[in-house]
């Protein structure tokens, strides 16, 4: 089926380094559908299927995109007719049906097909993009991470090896993965092609509940959950865990997101099996540091740096290498750091510095043992789920409400997300302004992780430094918290 697409693909005129939008929910023939695109030479772009029409539009405008393949639930974004989506540089859009359709295994479709061969000696894969996911920046939109062939295949390199050193566990990490993860998130990503790396086998979730995710594992005999902290908290406290046989987990994993030391060690010890967490971006290939014990130090902490990262700690202002236990930036260096955010030289030149480093934007420390901690977040995004969140994307969105002086959104503490987006308003002077409706007007202009569950407060200011930047954090300690049925 992969050779099929990729020869469709090429047959219909997808040329070597173009891009293909991708907007799918997990499914059986997803990664298929991701081998094709990537076999074919050309970009994958994977797109949440629930993305608005305004973030469509700036993800194809910042990645050059000239086709795309969608589900059925994008066509009220993609395949519209009177929609600026279809009048712009797409030139052809298939539906997912349509493009795994072509993916039969006639003969005609199966033969190879005639131009100049992938595995030409003269392409430099280190420098060719084969995945280009989206990342939340600090200012504005968010950036097109070009990821190339050398950096994933490393990635997936890394992943392999940080499962594989265990002597004491027999069975294969990822033999048999359970996956609710989309695959649109670098994380989704990374775990699925991991488990194909490592000859495992995927299980794909039509929907999820906690209760269908446990059955899961107990049918199946899942030995692997990657999983959001979100997940982590609902199993921690869900009341029947005790019905189900989760024997056969050698572990979760988690990720995106901080999770509480004491709820990770509290579920190990209620599902006798090991729970892994680590920290990465999407800069970096996805992954930067994981867990391999269960102590309480390994909860605590996120881990080593992988194999083939360096990683080091600088003081924020000058720049200076710090030493043990000294909070600093967080910096990576490797083979698995991008190629650079699409179109956006100032922004690549910003985060990544002369001599390779990676700027995380995180603040942290690590100790004797070289295992990092994660302390604090330069980058104000808020993280829903495991979904990042630009602040600034949200403000520029309220601003055009009407009636709005002034706006700053930050995330808070949210019982069922983590975090939440809560918006601090300055209304206009003699202005009033509805929350409901303004509520309203933010969930029709972004997609749902980003609605303003955490609420939103009227306030006669907001507060900045000398420079005036937004301090985020005295709003946040200011604030109420937010009623977690929102």
């Amino acid at each position: 089926m992969v050779v099929a697409i990729r020869n469709n693909l090429l047959n219909a005129g997808v040329a070597f380094g173009d891009a293909v939008l991708l907007m799918s929910r997990n499914h059986i023939d997803l990664p298929s559908v991701i081998f094709g695109i990537i076999l074919s030479g050309a970009i994958c772009i994977p797109v949440n299927p629930v993305s608005t029409e305004e973030e469509l539009l700036h993800i194809i405008h910042i990645s050059k995109a000239k086709w795309a393949i969608v589900s059925q639930e994008a066509n009220n974004t993609v395949l519209t007719s009177t929609g600026p989506v279809t009048s712009s540089a797409l030139r052809k859009i298939w539906t997912m049906d349509e493009i795994l359709a072509t993916g039969s295994n006639s003969a005609r479709q199966l033969e190879p097909y005639q131009s100049q061969s992938l595995m030409a000696d003269d392409i430099d894969w280190s420098q060719r993009v084969a995945l280009m996911p989206f990342s939340a920046g600090t200012t504005g939109l968010p950036k097109g991470v070009m990821l190339s062939h050398r950096n994933i295949l490393v990635n997936l390199i890394q992943i392999k090896f940080l499962r594989s050193v265990r002597p004491q566990v027999k069975t294969n990490f990822y033999e048999r993965v359970l996956l609710v993860l989309p695959l649109y998130h670098i994380y989704g990503f990374n775990q699925c092609m991991a488990t194909f790396f490592a000859g495992g086998t995927v299980f794909f979730p039509s929907k999820f509940s906690i209760h269908g995710f446990l059955r899961a594992i107990d049918l199946h005999k899942i030995t692997y959950a990657p999983v959001t902290p979100y997940v982590i908290e609902r199993v921690h406290e869900y009341p029947k865990l005790q019905d189900y046989d989760l024997s056969s987990l050698v572990g979760f994993a988690t990720g995106a997101a901080p999770v509480s030391c004491k709820t990770l060690l509290s579920l190990q010890k209620k599902i006798d099996s090991r729970i892994i967490h680590g920290y990465g971006l999407t800069e970096a290939s996805g992954n930067g540091c994981t867990t391999r014990g269960s102590s309480e130090v390994s909860a605590a902490s996120v881990g080593p740096p992988g194999p083939f990262l360096q990683a080091k700690v600088v003081d924020t202002e000058t720049g200076r290498l710090l030493g043990e236990r000294e909070e600093g930036e967080i910096c990576f260096r490797g083979p698995a750091v991008m190629m650079g955010y699409a179109n956006n030289p100032k922004a690549t030149a910003e985060i990544i510095d002369s001599d390779g480093w990676l700027r995380t934007g995180d603040i942290g420390y690590y100790d004797e043992n070289n295992h990092l901690y994660i302390t604090d977040r330069i980058k104000d995004l808020i993280k829903v789920k495991g979904y990042q969140v630009s602040p600034t994307e949200l403000e520029n969105v309220i601003m055009k409400y009407g009636n709005v002086s002034d706006v700053a959104v930050a995330g808070v503490q949210h019982r069922n997300l983590g975090e939440a987006p809560r918006a601090w308003i300055v209304p206009a002077e003699g202005a009033t302004i509805d929350i409901v409706n303004l509520m309203k007007y933010v969930a029709d202009q972004v997609v749902q992780y980003k609605q303003l569950a955490g609420g939103v407060e009227i306030v006669n200011s907001i507060p900045r430094n000398h420079i005036g930047k937004i301090l985020r954090r005295q709003l946040q300690q200011s604030s109420v918290p937010p009623n977690s049925k929102l």
